[in-house]
């Protein structure tokens, strides 16, 4: 190592290896100079370089060191003249320069992707904001529907209830007065033949001959204790006078001038009658016993 430091410095010019000075441009020269004058002031800006042999064998090498140590090649730059250090000097801060440049240019790309990732973000957003709005919307537009047509369904409804319960009624009407003006009619016309289906049944429809047991006495209750005919008149009233018509004892006198066709099916029909307005009766002296 003492022969090394010995040697006479080859001048720069003729130095194997060594990078030739490179032209710059005033502002580059004017940074470089900047820095190379606050460089000066060190004791040796160039004796940290005698520890990093790793960083001169991956810049300068082969090149530079081709038949040289990397002691010997850092001993060699010690001794450069000033005016050769500066351009090293210049090379690196241009390095340097290069570095922060490019770091601040990755932080302004890395910046801009920041704000336009912010960006499209916020109009997704916006976007899906919109969407669960406009759903919002749909879904009370469509609430409302639902529920005008079930209003408008139980509005129709109602409407049809009222209408049957009015046929309903209607025809319970028009059968009590059949009812009533069929009796007479028996009674003014004491020699004219009665047949089955002139016999004025208590019943808001006429029954079928072949079918008696359509003779119920919840169907006889709703006919004659229905509150559309005999006004004033309580429940055991109505059945009473029922009775009075449809007595076996007093029926006999209608049974004997049915034909002989339906006479049969008369007098079965008669005997439910009567015993359907027995059941009636008991049950309305049940109710005033309670």
């Amino acid at each position: 190592m003492s022969n090394i430091r010995s040697r006479k410095p080859i001048p720069p010019h003729h130095r194997p290896g060594t990078t030739p000075p490179f032209h710059r441009d005033s502002e580059t020269a004017e940074r470089s100079d900047h820095r190379r004058k606050r460089s000066t002031s060190r004791a040796d800006p160039w004796q940290h370089m005698v520890d990093t042999y790793a960083w001169v064998e991956h810049h300068c090498s082969p090149p530079i060191t081709r038949g040289k140590t990397t002691e010997e090649w850092v001993l060699e730059q010690q001794s450069v003249p000033r005016s050769h250090r500066g351009v090293w000097d210049g090379m690196l801060f241009a390095y340097d320069d290069e570095s922060w440049r490019r770091m601040r240019e990755e932080e302004q790309i890395r910046l801009a992707a920041a704000e336009k990732a912010k960006q499209r973000a916020r109009i997704i957003d916006e976007k899906l904001r919109d969407i669960e709005s406009r759903i919002r919307h749909r879904r009370e537009v469509e609430k409302e529907r639902l529920a005008a047509e079930r209003w408008q369904a139980s509005e129709e409804r109602k409407e049809r209830d009222r209408i049957e319960r009015e046929r309903t009624n209607q025809a319970t009407r028009d059968a009590w007065r059949r009812y009533e003006k069929g009796w007479e009619d028996i009674a003014r016309c004491p020699d004219r033949p009665i047949s089955f289906s002139t016999i004025p049944w208590p019943l808001a429809s006429m029954p079928k001959r072949s079918n008696l047991d359509e003779i119920t006495a919840n169907d006889i209750g709703f006919f004659l204790l229905s509150p559309l005919h005999s006004e004033g008149q309580a429940a055991k009233e109505r059945i009473r006078r029922a009775q009075l018509i449809w007595h076996p004892d007093r029926f006999q006198k209608v049974l004997g001038r049915v034909t002989a066709a339906d006479k049969t099916s008369v007098e079965t029909g008669a005997g439910i009658v009567a015993r359907c307005l027995n059941d009636l009766m008991a049950r309305e002296t049940g109710k005033a016993r309670r």
